[in-house]
């Protein structure tokens, strides 16, 4: 938790318990907050196991692909990251796995494949969910 010295309530201060429910950006802040590769990587989903840019217009929905990431294997990718010593290893996972480390990921509770949200302005408002649907889905 946080502890506060003092508030309006608790002179002697106060600890809280705190979570983030949602991260929501649009898609390029999602990406750098959530330390994973950008929208117009290799790693084009943030959910799924769908890879490569050459497939982005795929269709075949049967595929195990389309399944979600698991979140312990991405956050053990995250520590490696973290955990190595050299930039051009760091660099070598990070072509592998599209992701880096983040604080976010010191949080036991953290899943980017379910707490991730693209804003209603960039969804909706600015045409995201339009053109994804009929450029990149057919």
């Amino acid at each position: 938790g946080i502890c506060y010295c003092c508030t309006a309530l608790h002179a002697r201060g106060r600890v809280t318990c705190s979570t983030i429910a949602c991260l929501v950006c649009d898609l390029p802040a999602v990406r750098k907050a959530a330390q994973l590769a950008g929208p117009t990587s290799h790693f084009y989903c943030t959910a799924c196991h769908c890879w490569h840019k050459s497939t982005s217009s795929r269709t075949d929905i049967e595929s195990e692909d389309w399944g979600l990431q698991d979140k312990s294997e991405v956050r053990q990718y995250a520590k490696l990251w973290k955990n190595t010593r050299t930039l051009a290893e760091c660099n070598k996972l990070f072509i592998s796995h599209g992701v880096w480390w983040s604080t976010l990921w010191r949080l036991s509770y953290w899943d980017p494949f379910h707490q991730i949200v693209v804003n209603i302005m960039h969804c909706l408002l600015e045409g995201l969910v339009h053109t994804h649907f009929r450029e990149f889905l057919g």
